[in-house]
């Protein structure tokens, strides 16, 4: 995930709470690669709220475990990767940050690669025990023209 473009703004923190947030994507990223629904699912506050592109809810930490698990993960071909690019993160606090970007559900198994989900998202990041965990997702659908070829 290349995080060179990502621009910072809001509140002055640590360089480690910058990497520390530039993280949470690419762990969100290996967690659903891997299909570890527990794994993905612990990334996220116990209160979290998650709108998926297609507009449904899923809120609270078990929720979001059960539906990946469930739902998400068994009727997503072997070859889909969830890609996340970060392009901006604001600090609201020392303990409180906002990320926005773009994912990207690519089937890489077909060739040319094919975009299936192409979503605005932002993120709403919560540093609890030294640890910063996703309080929220917000994610809506861009338009993507047929045949689009993932980068």
């Amino acid at each position: 995930m290349d995080t060179s473009e990502v621009d910072f703004t809001g509140k002055v923190v640590p360089d480690s709470d910058k990497r520390a947030v530039l993280d949470v994507p690419g762990r969100l990223d290996a967690a659903w690669n891997d299909r570890n629904a527990r794994e993905f699912a612990e990334i996220f506050t116990a209160d979290a709220s998650f709108r998926i592109h297609s507009g449904e809810w899923v809120i609270g930490q078990e929720n979001i475990e059960s539906f990946w698990r469930d739902i998400v993960f068994p009727n997503t071909t072997k070859g889909t990767r969830h890609e996340i690019t970060p392009t901006r993160v604001h600090f609201v606090s020392q303990t409180v940050a906002l990320g926005d970007g773009i994912l990207q559900l690519v089937d890489r198994s077909k060739s040319p690669p094919e975009v299936q989900v192409n979503a605005a998202g932002t993120l709403v990041l919560l540093k609890q025990d030294s640890h910063w965990l996703v309080m929220a997702v917000r994610l809506a659908s861009l338009a993507v023209p047929a045949g689009q070829i993932a980068r």
